[in-house]
């Protein structure tokens, strides 16, 4: 069965449809279920309050619903790594371990979620050798029209086409290219080139 969110029903977060394209993965919901909330509060409990967290089920959302940077989990099986990073603020990032999985634990079925597997706190260094699916400055749940993308400050500073319109924002950065606006409410994943300046669909 599913763990409520402390602010009220089942979604401790979500996937965006906008995020998901970026990735290529599917949109959905993220929960907590009762079983990996046990897995959860016997392997990270005392660490997640001693953070200040109240208990588990508080430090999971705080992490779904404000997370900046998304990982392709390291032991495979389709996972995501969820952090939530401040740096320079140095302390540990907030992480959360996300997998996709039919709704057979509610009992209404047909609706796709992604359920915590994990959650914990973990050091910069941990993730530093790998590389990010997508990174933001602002939390990924929101909008991708409402903060641009600020690791290439460059990029939105000058005007890039690629045949089918002008990049109007530069949204977030991807290990498959940059998402961009190009107008027309059409969101665009493109590759940059060296200088910048050209783009071209992927």
């Amino acid at each position: 069965m599913f763990v409520e969110c402390p602010g009220g029903g089942f979604d401790f977060g979500y996937l965006p449809d906008e995020t998901a394209k970026a990735i290529r993965r599917q949109a959905g919901p993220i929960r907590l279920l009762e079983s990996d909330l046990r897995h959860i509060e016997e392997r990270h409990g005392d660490q997640i309050r001693h953070a200040g967290y109240e208990d588990v089920p508080s430090f999971v959302q705080s992490v779904c619903a404000g997370f900046n940077t998304i990982y392709r989990g390291k032991h495979g099986g389709g996972a995501l790594v969820l952090i939530v990073r401040d740096p320079g603020s140095g302390r540990p990032n907030k992480t959360a371990i996300i997998k996709l999985q039919p709704d057979t634990d509610s009992g209404k079925g047909g609706a796709d979620f992604y359920a915590v597997k994990t959650a914990m706190l973990t050091e910069e260094r941990y993730y530093r050798k790998e590389i990010p699916l997508l990174q933001r400055d602002a939390p990924i749940t929101r909008s991708l029209e409402g903060t641009p993308f600020r690791a290439r400050p460059e990029a939105d500073d000058k005007i890039l086409e690629d045949g089918a319109g002008v990049v109007k924002s530069v949204y977030a950065s991807t290990t498959f290219g940059t998402v961009v606006d190009v107008g027309g409410g059409r969101i665009a994943v493109v590759s940059v080139r060296v200088d910048g300046v050209a783009v071209r669909r992927c």
